[in-house]
């Protein structure tokens, strides 16, 4: 049995058969395309990025403390207040460090001056050394005598102590000296004052606190008319510079 085909049917057949070959072609282009969409999408947002609720905002914090003790004369800043390196916070009464600055100005002047007086002393006394270690020779020489007529019993026990005597102070005389010539700033007692002047002056640039880093004032309740102690606390200082951190569920980051 054979079938037999009217034109019509042929025309129909002949016009679907082109639809069918763009469907195809449409479909090979396409579904490609969307299957790479649909893993560039599940890539992007359920491999390479994980979340948390569990985060916060940290910054580091100096707390400012006093170097010296005294009382507080002035503050200058307030709680949440911006400050930069080297602004003024707050200032100790320096009254009595300036006190005691000139204290030791004052003592390494007296200092100096006795220093100064005593070597002019020594000069004018050496002048008379050279003699002085003429005149031991001759102490000397005159005692080894006065030993050896004692000894024979011609000069009393007197005459002898005053010889050993004459000698004993000509050579004290001649052992004097030997720093004439040091300079002051060398000398132990002008170094100790100096230190401590240095030590006061430290004191007195102490008393102006100022800001070592750039950030904001916390809370703090310090107001004038407060006295500090060394190293007693005054405020929180938070620094400018700060970061998240975040805590995430290990089996968010198993990849």
């Amino acid at each position: 049995m054979t079938s037999q085909q009217t034109p019509e049917t042929s025309a129909v057949s002949a016009s679907t058969r082109p639809a069918r070959g763009r469907s195809n072609r449409v479909l090979w282009i396409a579904g490609p395309l969307v299957l790479a969409l649909v893993g560039g999408w599940f890539y992007l947002n359920s491999g390479r990025y994980a979340s948390t609720d569990n985060a916060y905002v940290k910054a580091d914090q100096v707390t400012i403390s006093a170097q010296v003790a005294g009382r507080v004369v002035e503050v200058a800043v307030r709680e949440n207040q911006a400050v930069h390196t080297g602004d003024l916070l707050f200032r100790i009464d320096p009254e009595p460090l300036q006190i005691a600055v000139e204290q030791m100005e004052a003592q390494i002047a007296a200092a100096a001056d006795y220093l100064n007086a005593s070597r002019d002393t020594f000069r004018s006394a050496s002048a008379d050394l050279r003699s002085t270690e003429a005149t031991l020779r001759t102490q000397e020489s005159q005692l080894k005598r006065m030993r050896e007529m004692r000894a024979r019993g011609l000069i009393a026990q007197k005459a002898l102590d005053d010889a050993i005597n004459a000698a004993n102070v000509a050579k004290a005389q001649t052992m004097l000296g030997g720093a004439v010539d040091t300079p002051l700033e060398s000398m132990a007692a002008y170094r100790i004052a100096k230190a401590q002047l240095a030590k006061v002056r430290l004191d007195l640039a102490h008393a102006e606190v100022r800001a070592p880093i750039d950030g904001v004032i916390g809370k703090m309740h310090l107001q004038a008319g407060d006295y500090l102690n060394v190293g007693q606390a005054a405020m929180p200082l938070v620094s400018n510079v700060v970061w998240v951190e975040g805590n995430f569920k290990e089996t968010d980051l198993g990849h």
